[in-house]
């Protein structure tokens, strides 16, 4: 399993105990990655092989490399911000993630997708398009 975000300054590909930016690895190790990703402000955990996300920037771009369906049609996308709780454990979290989707719904999917199988719940609250 890989996590893909974008920070306005990289891309960051996150897989169980490796870190690559803009493709190449740059580092490993928990405690490496997690320094990493604070410089960021993004705090990624991982726990036995497993990635549990915690996304402290305000505006996040999740991809979906899988989904056959919107590749090569990028220009037809448009920007979302996706507001959502996260509930994790006796943890509440808002936040907030900018989505480049077709629609709504796929925006929304694109959020509940990305957590599903982590033991998170994540609760859409908002969703509003912006300007490109």
């Amino acid at each position: 399993m890989s996590i893909t975000f974008f920070t306005q300054k990289n891309m960051y590909r996150i897989e169980p105990y490796c870190i690559y930016m803009d493709g190449h690895q740059i580092a490993s190790g928990k405690t490496t990655i997690i320094n990493i990703l604070q410089d960021e402000n993004a705090l990624i955990e991982i726990e036995s092989g497993e990635l549990l996300t915690y996304l402290h920037t305000e505006q996040v771009r999740i991809v979906n490399p899988r989904d056959e369906r919107y590749k090569g049609r990028a220009t037809e996308r448009k920007h979302y911000i996706v507001s959502f709780f996260v509930q994790f454990a006796d943890q509440k979290l808002i936040k907030e993630i900018e989505v480049l989707a077709m629609e709504e719904n796929h925006a929304r999917n694109l959020v509940q997708e990305r957590f599903k199988g982590l033991g998170i719940s994540v609760n859409i609250a908002k969703l509003r398009s912006i300007i490109n």
